[in-house]
């Protein structure tokens, strides 16, 4: 009797706690005062975990292929300014590596007083020669007649052989003084031209429009910003002929030698886009075009020489300089992008993770619920929600008696307009992809993505298909080169 007596209590505890719902075997379908489904009356289920990953809405945009190479920015007309004479040197102002000159301009001046003495003694001279002439002249003439007469008194028989053998001798040594006299003149007239001549490259004078560059090119100064050299030290001094005082380069259009390997050369066309940075100016691109190919291999570096022409107006871009450049041998105005690091090999296919809204039908609320629609009339009860044992009951909108009017707009309220942007459920999805052209940084993506999709850029290393995600949305940025869509 007591044993049937201990199970008739244990029976009645058992439907007691089940009539509580603490062994309830699924959820309910009694609808709560919100319309929601209320079934589960014990402990709400645990929320899922969700992963963290942050996003960056697809764009499309400029991505291009290309070849990366070094070199060193040379002038495409460059010549050694130098002294035309030796003699000391006085510059006309103080002249500053960089400093830029008009065709014309007098950049220095020869010291000529010594020369102007030898000229003015020179002018002397001939005139003295020019003296000369008159007298040998006639002198010579003289000659001529003694020894027309000496020959006609020869023949009569009036003079002796020897007598006229004088006056030959004589007329001969005069024509010799008068040609004589003549060339020294000759002489002194031309001495005296040379004399003028080097008067006239006393001044040396700019032969075009440039920059002044120092002698030697200094690779330490020309790749420090700012950093400039005096070209007049040698003021003063005594300078000779093979003397070179400084470097004129016209830099309105520069050229960039680049060094190419072999193994590039053959992706490399005349009239090919290049883009350049210049290792001193941190930020600041120019563009260019492949003008000139070598044929010649460098066996020093064993590397062709490919020669950028770029347009330089405002003279950035100085001899010297050292270039970062990328030919560009194929681009696409129009396409999607994405950073090379972000593509996952899984399966021999390539994949990469966005994120999307979670379907409606698996969106749960916090107690593990399926979210549903309120009763479509605010006419009908909201049903009864009944337990084994007892009896709960949920009670309709409509059944409450003296509602404000603002207590019935907030009970107007759709579940879906609820939900706020940042709250909605997302969910990961695994894309695989196809490739088109690349770079260093990014690659193309002609199929798989399209524009407006968000992408995983970080925390996409432990992503499956269909996870839950939390994510966070990076705004626009600033990208590399040829990165369109990314944004990184």
């Amino acid at each position: 009797m007591k044993r049937i007596r201990l199970f008739i209590i244990l029976l009645f505890g058992i439907t007691l706690l089940t009539g509580c719902g603490y062994f309830s075997g699924g959820n309910r379908s009694a609808m709560n005062v919100n319309g929601t489904t209320g079934g589960n009356w014990g402990k709400p289920e645990k929320p899922k975990f969700k992963i963290p990953v942050t996003a960056q809405r697809i764009e499309r945009g400029r991505m291009y292929a290309y070849l990366q190479a070094v070199g060193t920015i040379v002038p495409i007309r460059e010549v050694e300014i130098k002294p035309e004479m030796t003699a000391r040197i006085y510059y006309t102002q103080r002249w500053m590596e960089g400093d830029e000159v008009k065709k014309g301009t007098i950049f220095a001046s020869m010291d000529d007083r010594e020369l102007k003495l030898n000229i003015n003694e020179q002018e002397l001279q001939l005139k003295i020669s020019e003296a000369r002439i008159e007298p040998a002249s006639a002198n010579l003439e003289q000659a001529i007649k003694d020894e027309g007469f000496k020959e006609a008194m020869y023949k009569r028989g009036a003079v002796s052989k020897a007598e006229f053998d004088q006056a030959v001798l004589t007329r001969i040594q005069r024509e010799n003084s008068y040609e004589e006299t003549l060339k020294n003149v000759e002489a002194r007239v031309m001495s005296l031209a040379k004399m003028k001549q080097e008067i006239e490259k006393v001044a040396i004078i700019i032969p075009f429009d440039g920059v002044l560059l120092p002698a030697k090119q200094s690779l330490v100064n020309t790749q420090r910003e700012g950093a400039e050299t005096d070209l007049t030290l040698m003021n003063g001094l005594m300078v000779g002929q093979s003397s070179v005082l400084c470097r004129l380069a016209n830099i309105d259009q520069v050229n960039v030698a680049l060094d190419v390997p072999a193994k590039d050369l053959m992706e490399i066309k005349i009239d090919q886009d290049v883009e350049l940075e210049i290792y001193s100016r941190s930020g600041a691109k120019y563009r260019g075009k492949v003008k000139e190919m070598s044929t010649a291999l460098n066996a020093n570096t064993r590397t062709y020489t490919v020669n950028v022409l770029v347009d330089n107006p405002k003279h950035e871009l100085r001899p010297g300089m050292f270039a970062k450049a990328q030919i560009i041998t194929e681009e696409r105005v129009d396409a999607i992008s994405i950073p090379r690091n972000l593509l996952n090999l899984q399966n021999n296919e390539q994949v990469v993770y966005i994120v999307k809204e979670k379907p409606a039908e698996e969106v749960k609320n916090a107690t593990g619920e399926t979210r549903v629609r309120p009763p479509e009339s605010r006419d009908e009860p909201a049903p009864i929600a009944k337990s084994v044992g007892f009896e709960k009951v949920a009670l309709a909108a409509d059944q409450i008696a003296d509602t404000t009017p603002e207590e019935e707009e907030i009970e107007e309220f759709s579940p879906a307009e609820e939900i706020k942007p940042a709250e909605i459920p997302m969910i990961a999805e695994r894309r695989v992809v196809s490739t088109g052209i690349e770079n260093r940084e990014a690659v193309e993506i002609v199929e798989g993505l399209k524009e407006g999709e968000l992408l995983v850029i970080l925390g996409y290393e432990t992503l499956t298909d269909g996870v839950d995600v939390n994510v966070t949305v990076r705004e626009k940025e600033d990208r590399p080169a040829g990165i369109a869509s990314s944004g990184l």
